[in-house]
């Protein structure tokens, strides 16, 4: 059977901007790829989706009229899961919260297969999260900021950050997410996207030649820490926003509700 799909550019934004195409062209893919992804044998036909901010946004809005705010978190989490078929169950489960008769809400049907993958996808996404809280480990640079690498299996790196932001608000610090290449620095109660140069993070360590001299006593503090120097130097300060818009940050705030 031939199918229509779907690609987008792997944002939230894009995703958002599928849902609205679809409705606006009154064509609703079976599938939704990624870049780069090869579509399968069946697929007839691939529309491009182009992320459009003013889209994305109407979309959210009115996804806010039909689901409970803890049901907004639960797609925001699952987006962040970055799993193989996760991008078209969320498309379905966003349709179908606006395909709902009024009053009706379709978050808490486990019975339909998309809800309930979407559902799963943002428990494992806050699971991941709480256990970083216990396991991220910082080292003291040289220049004094607090630098800790870690390798998630889901992208939940801002989601760490309140947690961070309220017990080390008066330090600067570096959180990294080694495997995908980018991380937040924090400093005065600021955060910015940052990725680093020039040195390469493998096995979540970096050269021995950048120790801080007072390293040893804070590995006897923390136990476990890696060692750099001048970060400041290695640091790419970006103000792009990453696969999940900031502005979209505050909606993920109720994560107890997953747990």
């Amino acid at each position: 059977m031939a199918m229509l799909a779907f690609r987008y550019d792997n944002t939230f934004e894009g995703l958002l901007s599928a849902v609205f195409d679809a409705y606006t062209r009154k064509e609703f893919p079976e599938i939704i790829l990624e870049p780069g992804v090869i579509p399968p044998l069946t697929v007839s036909a691939i529309r491009e989706v182009a992320t459009s901010r003013p889209k994305a946004d109407r979309v959210f809005a009115g996804l806010g009229k039909r689901l409970s705010r803890e049901g907004k978190n639960t797609v925001l989490l699952a987006f962040l899961a970055e799993t193989e078929g996760t991008a078209t169950h969320l498309f379905r489960y966003i349709c179908k919260a606006f395909d709902a008769p009024p009053g009706v809400t379709v978050e808490a049907d486990f019975t339909d297969g998309d809800i309930l993958a979407v559902d799963q996808a943002a428990r494992k996404v806050f699971a991941e999260h709480h256990r970083l809280l216990g396991f991220a480990r910082f080292q003291k640079t040289a220049d004094n900021i607090f630098f800790s690498a870690i390798s998630p299996r889901y992208n939940v790196l801002a989601l760490l950050l309140p947690h961070f932001m309220d017990r080390f608000a008066s330090h600067p610090w570096v959180i990294y997410d080694a495997g995908r290449g980018f991380g937040f620095y924090h400093e005065n109660g600021t955060i910015s996207d940052m990725s680093l140069n020039g040195e390469l993070l493998t096995s979540g360590m970096l050269p021995d030649r950048l120790l801080a001299e007072d390293e040893k006593a804070f590995q006897e503090i923390w136990q476990e820490y890696l060692r750099a120097a001048t970060i400041k130097e290695r640091m790419n300060v970006t103000l792009q926003a990453r696969c999940l818009p900031r502005r979209f940050w505050p909606y993920m705030t109720e994560m107890r509700s997953h747990g």
